[in-house]
């Protein structure tokens, strides 16, 4: 064993940063400014996307580093785009690690063995797995993310000190036989903004005289929104379906002459918060998922849910909610109408959900197990 690791100096690696959110971003900002807080140096290698971006500024505590990268913003759909190629990596990596003891690669295919074998040689490397290894998302996708995760990413097994994964499965499907440190690390929310309301000020324009369904996920196959909407036919509640994506126009006419509402404009997060203030359930159908954080935000705001059992999803729902078999249109129904018929039982399950989220997702305790789990891999 090492020397016990006091102050922690961490050079978190991500294509993108702030102003750039998504799932993985969050997570680091979440995290991120809690550890600085305590005072450790917490330090973000990312691109610089935007002209304007300055080259380096602290928010809130947190040091981001922007460096040069060529951004492809139009690419394949399986490519899902924008994505960065960084310019002089070796050597921008190599003065960014000087002020840094361990490198934590939040991103595996656009940081992939090259740069961990790089970094790995100077520094201790963790890797997170954000997302698993791909499934039931087209034949593009699956086999070139299976081909990266059991060639390439088992490559860069002996440069890798520790990982992490958001769900058991995530870990246990990306990196069979890695013997390195490995933790089960789950994503997180603020029950403080996530919470149940007493008072709703936006949405007015949506009609209350019946039961609401909520879905909120990007509108592409592997979310499973199309069986969702088939599962309404037959159903007197009202299904919301908040999201933008490919199949927009697809599911639009999936869903002429029922009682669905899409919304596929940008929201802030209180309005998401009343969103789901407003459903009865929330649901999400997913045919592949490796965590589920809307699901998450729902349990949060003390709402019943619905997912699949699939993947991720079974660990953060837990004995909170209903689990249903993928694609399968008649068993999702049965389970809406279950909730919708068992008032006392949708309750009961809501207040479950609220109570898993405090006592496990809540960003203050994500941030602990990161800081431990950092401080193993430099103790090691």
């Amino acid at each position: 064993m090492g020397e016990k690791v006091e102050k922690l100096r961490i050079g978190l690696f991500n294509p993108f940063f702030y102003p750039f959110v998504g799932g993985t971003e969050n997570v680091i900002y979440e995290v991120g400014k809690r550890l600085a807080k305590k005072g450790h140096d917490i330090n973000v290698y990312t691109s610089r996307h935007y002209d304007y971006l300055p080259k380096k500024e602290e928010i809130d505590g947190i040091v981001v580093h922007r460096f040069d990268a060529h951004i492809v913003w139009k690419a394949p759909p399986q490519l899902i785009p924008p994505f960065p190629i960084f310019k002089n990596f070796n050597s921008t990596s190599k003065e960014f690690m000087k002020d840094n003891d361990l490198a934590h690669i939040n991103n595996r295919f656009i940081f992939s063995y090259p740069h961990i074998r790089h970094l790995g040689k100077m520094k201790p490397v963790a890797l997170t797995i954000h997302n698993a290894t791909p499934q039931n998302i087209d034949l593009f996708t699956d086999l070139s993310g299976h081909a990266h995760d059991r060639i390439l990413l088992r490559r860069a097994y002996k440069y890798i000190k520790g990982a992490t994964a958001i769900t058991r499965a995530a870990l246990d499907m990306t990196l069979p036989g890695y013997n390195g440190i490995k933790e089960v690390i789950w994503n997180g929310v603020d029950p403080n903004v996530f919470k149940p309301l007493r008072e709703i000020e936006h949405w007015k324009e949506i009609p209350q005289d019946k039961p609401i369904i909520l879905t909120n996920a990007r509108l592409i196959k592997q979310k499973g929104i199309d069986y969702l909407i088939k599962a309404m036919k037959g159903v007197d509640a009202r299904l919301i379906v908040f999201g933008r994506g490919p199949l927009e126009k697809e599911l639009k006419n999936l869903a002429k002459g029922m009682d669905v509402i899409f919304i596929t404009k940008t929201i802030t997060t209180q309005e998401l918060v009343e969103l789901i203030n407003l459903a009865d359930i929330f649901v999400l159908p997913s045919l592949y998922e490796t965590f589920g954080l809307a699901v998450v935000e729902a349990m949060a705001c003390g709402k019943p849910v619905i997912a699949t059992n699939i993947h991720g999803l079974p660990e953060v729902v837990g004995d909170c909610g209903l689990l249903v078999t993928p694609k399968d249109v008649n068993g999702l129904r049965s389970a809406i109408m279950l909730l919708l018929e068992d008032e006392s039982y949708a309750r009961q399950l809501g207040r479950k959900a609220r109570a898993r989220a405090l006592q496990n997702f809540h960003w203050d305790k994500i941030a602990e197990k990161y800081e431990g789990f950092y401080k193993k891999v430099l103790e090691k």
